[in-house]
């Protein structure tokens, strides 16, 4: 029953993100018949107990209405949702085949779901299922992850039952809109373009730098001076220099052509990372800290000016699947630059990880300054307003206050990332109490970046009407997840909640860029994405402060403001500005 009212919320988010029911039954499905005699022999056996005629055995029963639900999987496997739904069914028959016919279950995770001690469980045997024990094989494929008992239809589920769920919703999804609403290019057709693959090229081996060289330095901070304090001035200097540095280049960003702007911003920086270089040679804490606080001051500019540029050389109908593979490179960078800087600080030291930092900015600078050369050299001024510099900044502000769908945007992701800055900073109080084998605060990031890329790579899919409602379904389900999160005390079902938190943050991500950029003139796109940018960074540095007042009600709170986001974020909808108009006024 769980599985059935599960499936019908991933039902629910599919519509409400622009399926339509009545298309479905547009779609040709072959061999339903098997569906029906596996679901009948399912209720037969573990609803009615009907005894089974020349001694065949319930084990050899249960299996076979898997085989019967696989061959319609593949059968129809060519339609979309099913290959995903396959992988659960298999998953599951495997786990229950190798198990003598029964699901097994995490004790830990039946406890959970039944509010009661898991000893209650251990050995127990209910229908198709038995508590998993130092006998059961590939348990991790059995029923480990939980529903909390004071939520309505607390039960435990497998990864396939996942996977089922996802290939539902995801059939909904793709099958259920018409062809005016359907991507109307391949996901990765932005490739095509050499401007964007150069874009794409230098911001993921700038962004490697980055990562490489604040892993490799917060190492060096604790080893040097073994302080916990040390290392939250580094990241706090960081984030403070991002949010001036946001600010004070509206000054610029919309006065050079953007490659030109992007190769002097990696030029400035290799001169950062060596001084930074030269400070941990000679052990001078302080001048380290000066160095990543101008390092990400100058930094803070091209999240802004690649945002912009992304739209510039991109065509309409392309524009959102950039923007994902834009976001998507960023998330995987994080993943592979943190643990690459960690490495290389533990196995070779800080100084030649700095140093391979610096190459990596040099092939960024490589790489822009061919491209500076072949786009113009200065992005068109609105007006002589623009060029002073605190007309520059409130333009920006101004703009975005004066469009409502803006307004609502930008209000919702400072209100998200208030949320987010107090999940970072209480998660690992968090995993400590009630998931201390999940492999810490390390994994748990992990689990969240793993999620985005995921996230931003289904968002890079949709199309049409969905991407104005990503930001409030995204959010909504962000809080759904950090509600059932803060329930739990299965380790394994708080890093799938976290996965999935991942996921929903990616696709709110992706689309943001591209409802600011189709909502922006061309001439204020930078400097209105830094204005933002700086507003939702003040947001997550408000979430970092509240945490130590909020520490046993933090990840409550970021779910009730996820909620709140949500409901910001319907205004995103409910005003739509056409698009042409806007880049018609862009281009004058």
């Amino acid at each position: 029953m769980t599985l059935g009212i599960a499936c019908l919320v991933g039902v629910g988010l599919a519509c409400a993100a622009g399926a339509s029911l009545q298309l479905l039954a547009e779609v040709r499905l072959r061999w339903t018949g098997l569906v029906l005699v596996a679901l009948a022999v399912q209720l037969l056996l573990f609803a009615v107990h009907v005894k089974l005629p020349h001694g065949i055995s319930t084990t050899n029963a249960h299996l076979a209405s898997y085989s019967l639900l696989l061959v319609f999987a593949v059968r129809n496997s060519r339609i979309p949702g099913f290959t995903l739904a396959g992988l659960g069914l298999a998953s599951n028959a495997l786990a229950i085949f190798l198990n003598g016919g029964r699901m097994p279950v995490s004790v830990k995770a039946w406890a959970d779901a039944a509010g009661t001690g898991s000893h209650t469980f251990a050995g127990s045997v209910y229908n198709n299922v038995v508590a998993a024990g130092s006998g059961s094989h590939l348990a991790f494929l059995g029923d480990v992850f939980a529903i909390p008992h004071p939520l309505p239809f607390a039960n435990t589920f497998s990864l396939g039952d996942a996977l089922l769920i996802a290939g539902a919703t995801l059939f909904v999804y793709r099958n259920g809109r018409r062809n005016d609403d359907k991507p109307s290019s391949r996901a990765f057709e932005p490739l095509r373009v050499r401007e964007f693959r150069a874009l794409l090229a230098a911001r993921t081996i700038s962004k490697l730098g980055d990562w490489i060289s604040i892993a490799a330095l917060v190492t060096w901070i604790y080893v040097h001076s073994h302080s916990t304090l040390g290392v939250s001035g580094i990241l706090i200097a960081r984030i403070a220099a991002s949010i001036a540095g946001s600010l004070a280049s509206g000054i610029v960003l919309d006065r050079y052509g953007r490659f030109a702007l992007l190769a002097r911003v990696e030029a400035a920086r290799v001169l950062a990372t060596l001084a930074a270089v030269a400070a941990v040679a000679t052990g001078h804490t302080f001048a380290v800290a000066a160095c990543v606080f101008l390092s990400s001051f100058l930094a803070s500019a091209t999240d802004p000016t690649a945002s912009s540029l992304v739209a510039e050389i991109l065509p309409p109908e392309r524009l959102h699947a950039g923007n994902a593979l834009h976001a998507i490179a960023r998330a995987a960078v994080m993943a592979v630059g943190s643990i690459t800087g960690g490495l290389m600080a533990a196995g070779i030291g800080t100084v030649p990880a700095l140093a391979a930092d610096c190459v990596t900015f040099l092939a960024a600078l490589a790489i822009y300054s061919v491209f500076a050369r072949r786009l113009p050299q200065r992005a068109p001024a609105a007006d002589e307003a623009a060029r002073r510099p605190e007309a520059s900044r409130l333009e920006a502000f101004r703009f975005i206050c004066s469009s409502r769908r803006l307004a609502a945007l930008v209000g919702s992701f400072a209100v998200a990332t208030f949320a987010m800055g107090l999940l970072n900073a209480s998660l690992p109080a968090f995993l400590s109490v009630h998931a201390p084998s999940a492999g810490g605060y390390g994994v748990a990031i992990g689990m969240i970046a793993s999620g985005l890329v995921c996230g931003e790579f289904l968002s890079g899919r949709m199309a049409g009407r969905a991407v104005d409602r990503i930001p409030t379904l995204g959010f909504a389900m962000s809080a759904g997840v950090l509600g059932v999160a803060a329930l739990s005390n299965v380790p394994a079902t708080i890093l799938l909640l976290l996965f999935v938190l991942g996921i929903s943050d990616g696709t709110t991500e992706t689309a943001y860029d591209t409802v600011v950029q189709a909502d922006t003139p061309r001439s204020l796109s930078g400097r209105v994405f830094a204005v933002a940018g700086a507003v939702q960074q003040t947001g997550m540095v408000a979430g970092f402060a509240a945490a130590p007042l909020l520490a046993g009600v933090a990840l409550p709170t970021s779910s009730i403001a996820l909620g709140a986001a949500a409901v910001v974020g319907t205004l995103v909808i409910a005003y739509r500005r056409p698009v042409q108009a806007v880049h018609a006024a862009g281009n004058t």
